[in-house]
């Protein structure tokens, strides 16, 4: 398959308490054309922070202080503001998690998708652009008729799916969509990625699909990278992940989901993550994980397992006993009594 992204030992930092503190370290993967990749891990491990990133949208206080961006051979990291604002929108688009946030109240949802469009496409005629609009609002299933409507007299899942139709707008080869169904209820959010999966198989983009729900990224995705405190601690194909778990933390994920078809006890995965300013060279989920040993204090190897599968871990070889074990609760139980001693003492 052809490689559209490759992501290079991508570090990312926040200026926090008059320091540069680490947020993503490490990252490294490639998408190909075509495919969904998702990316998966609890509130904080720097998936936004991620997705951000490779569109150099991070705020003031956030930097990319190492590692490559390469997008269709094209060094991201290096392009000046004007050859990155060509490629964004009509190379690379985003789906944003709060629709509100990005739509201007004070225009029309036409309006604001002929914007898009006039920015990259300046010969076109604005009643073809006008058109346009109208036909990317019905193939998110909004009528063309609301192209002429207000930000606020559409429902939450409407503006979501309009943010969909403008990130489709000039046919980009890859669309990053974080968390685009937060805040919705069940069915607005079955609808909305309903949308998105039907319009990437109709224009056959690339996509990363930002999410902290299990069941949305093995419904949509292809490949799955789970994150956990900054960095990607097991990438694999969706049988890979949700089939064959190997990494503590992606089994204590999901053994955290309810399973209506069995009686077992849902795992909740004991302690927070670590705060950055409190990050080392070993294994970061450690002091959570049930199987730590002295050796995970020192810096952890990425292992290839089968084909496209990996983890970052020091016991491949004992991944069969960590899928055993980690459906447990009592497993999990025994570090939550560790971390209560430790904060007793």
């Amino acid at each position: 398959m052809k490689t559209l992204l490759e992501i290079e030992n991508l570090d990312i930092d926040y200026h926090s308490n008059g320091q540069w503190q680490p947020a993503v370290r490490g990252i490294s993967f490639a998408l190909h054309a075509g495919e969904i990749l998702g990316l998966v891990g609890e509130s904080g491990c720097g998936k936004s922070t991620l997705a951000r990133a490779l569109m150099r949208l991070l705020p003031r206080n956030g930097r990319v202080s190492g590692g490559k961006v390469r997008f269709r051979g094209m060094d991201l990291l290096a392009l000046d503001e004007k050859a990155l604002l060509a490629v964004r929108w009509d190379e690379i688009a985003m789906v944003f998690q709060g629709a509100m946030n990005v739509l201007d109240p004070v225009y029309t949802i036409g309006d604001q998708i002929v914007e898009a469009i006039a920015e990259h496409r300046p010969r076109m005629r604005r009643r073809d652009m006008w058109r346009q609009a109208e036909e990317l609002l019905e193939g998110v299933g909004i009528d063309k008729a609301r192209a002429r409507s207000y930000p606020h007299e559409l429902s939450g899942g409407m503006r979501q799916r309009v943010g969909i139709a403008m990130a489709i707008a000039l046919d980009p080869a890859l669309v990053i969509a974080d968390e685009p169904t937060t805040a919705l209820d069940v069915i607005s959010q079955d609808n909305v990625l309903a949308r998105l999966s039907a319009v990437q198989k109709e224009r056959g983009f690339s996509m990363i699909l930002v999410s902290h729900d299990m069941g949305v990224i093995a419904e949509t995705c292809d490949r799955v990278a789970v994150m956990y405190a900054g960095s990607i601690v097991e990438l694999g194909s969706v049988r890979d992940i949700f089939h064959r778990p190997s990494h503590p933390y992606s089994i204590g994920l999901l053994g955290a989901i309810v399973d209506i078809h069995q009686s077992r006890p849902a795992i909740a995965i004991p302690g927070h993550p670590p705060a950055g300013s409190n990050r080392d060279d070993g294994c970061l989920f450690r002091g959570r994980c049930p199987f730590a040993a002295p050796v995970c204090a020192s810096p952890v190897p990425w292992m290839s397992l089968e084909e496209g599968h990996g983890m970052l871990c020091h016991f491949p070889e004992k991944r069969e006993a960590f899928r055993r074990d980690g459906k447990d609760p009592h497993t999990w139980d025994q570090v939550a009594d560790r971390l209560r001693a430790v904060e007793a003492a």
